[in-house]
């Protein structure tokens, strides 16, 4: 299984349903750092700003969580960081 960004996208709004959802490739920011095994993911590093009415009345630990919940199977194969923004 390869990672992609459309991939994560729609996984997100498939849940989540944002009124708002970025979702960045920030790889690349991160070649050559320990942990990073490009080999064997192309995605390694995201960034996701992200509006949602599900997310907004939730604390930020299980906000992060929740978007963690849904992105375990990336991460599973080699998604090494993710940076959530949550936007109000």
């Amino acid at each position: 299984m390869e990672i992609s960004v459309p991939d994560i996208k729609k996984r997100i709004q498939a849940d989540l349903n944002p009124d708002f959802l970025e979702v960045l490739d920030e790889s690349g920011e991160h070649r050559g750092h320990k942990g990073v095994v490009d080999i064997i993911c192309n995605v390694t590093h995201i960034g996701v700003r992200i509006k949602s009415d599900q997310l907004r009345f939730q604390s930020k630990v299980n906000q992060h969580r929740k978007i963690y919940e849904i992105l375990q199977p990336e991460i599973q194969i080699g998604l090494h960081s993710v940076r959530i923004e949550i936007l109000e």
